[in-house]
């Protein structure tokens, strides 16, 4: 198991640093210039080629990467060159509600996709289960931004449910869930809807096995053989789906964020590509790869804890 779990560590390692690099240069090769976006049009060329200096924009490219990486190191992510203060607090003050609304929605497709995906194969090609494709085929059919602008015209402005902008700023638990409520559906039915199919396919495949045909002729009771021997060994497709589409998630946070006027990293993110703020979009990049790194580890170690048999390969 240890020798897993270091191998695991070892290969999340040399993805992150790729990662990394490939961000620093792709942030590099952005259109426009960084110091004209923070001085604006009329700034004088004195004005410009000073506050490069002060950005360490004037110095050759692998100096800038060799900062650049060395600072991730340490913690040390520079400052905004537009707010000038630290990226890190930056990034912090608002990481708190995105996490928030990513964790939710995960926990919420997770909870409706697994047992609709059990159910839809157990009921293969009857009424329920075609009920249940056509749904998650509606649900996936949805990009993001559409879902969340018509959930905001129904629940929010028709029928008046929840509030029109989701401000995550509730002082109680109850006002905080109120505004989490239509960001988090939004997502977690689309979620739900990958997992959904996920689930039923891997299912369909357990069901056809000559240990399920064995359990029954034992005479095991049926839940018995669909939630504690099926579903098990269906997991694993599951929970690949569920590490892969959390970087999903994140990116389309980022949408859900912008149309339900929420706090969170999609703001920040946007406001830094319109202003080339080159530290701040570092910074962002270097959370969502650590973010999706973590998963991908986790991802890894939930298999072994599934299926032993793959601690040892």
């Amino acid at each position: 198991m240890t020798a897993f779990v270091l191998k695991r560590l070892g290969f999340a390692v040399i993805t992150l640093f790729a990662v990394l690099t490939i961000v620093f240069f792709i942030v590099r090769i952005l259109p426009g210039d960084p110091a004209m976006a923070i001085l604006g049009d009329q700034a004088s060329q004195e004005a410009l080629v000073a506050l490069r200096a002060r950005l360490g924009l004037d110095q050759p490219l692998y100096i800038q990467y060799v900062q650049f990486l060395g600072g991730v190191i340490v913690g040390d992510w520079g400052v905004s060159m537009v707010s000038g203060r630290p990226v890190i607090q930056e990034i912090l003050k608002v990481l708190p509600a995105t996490l928030e609304l990513t964790i939710v929605s995960l926990i919420l497709g997770a909870v409706v996709g697994v047992p609709l995906g059990v159910w839809s194969a157990v009921r293969r090609n009857k009424l329920p289960d075609y009920i249940t494709r056509m749904a998650s085929l509606l649900g996936l059919s949805f990009p993001a931004f559409v879902s969340a602008v018509l959930l905001l015209l129904v629940f929010a402005i028709q029928l008046r449910w929840f509030p029109v902008i989701s401000s995550g700023q509730g002082t109680t638990l109850g006002e905080r869930l109120r505004d989490l409520a239509l960001p988090a559906i939004n997502l977690g039915l689309i979620m739900a809807a990958y997992i959904t199919r996920v689930a039923r396919s891997a299912m369909l495949e357990v069901l056809n096995q000559d240990y399920v045909r064995t359990a029954y002729a034992k005479g095991l009771a049926f839940a018995t053989i669909i939630w504690r021997h099926c579903l098990r060994n269906a997991m694993i497709p599951v929970v690949t789906v569920v590490g892969l589409y959390l970087g999903i998630l994140i990116g389309n946070s980022v949408l859900t964020e912008i149309v339900f006027n929420r706090p969170g990293l999609g703001k920040l993110i946007i406001g830094a590509l319109n202003q080339r703020d080159y530290t701040m979009l570092q910074g962002m990049m270097v959370i969502y790869t650590l973010i999706v790194v973590l998963v991908n580890l986790l991802t890894d170690l939930t298999y072994g804890l599934i299926d032993p048999r793959i601690k040892y390969s």
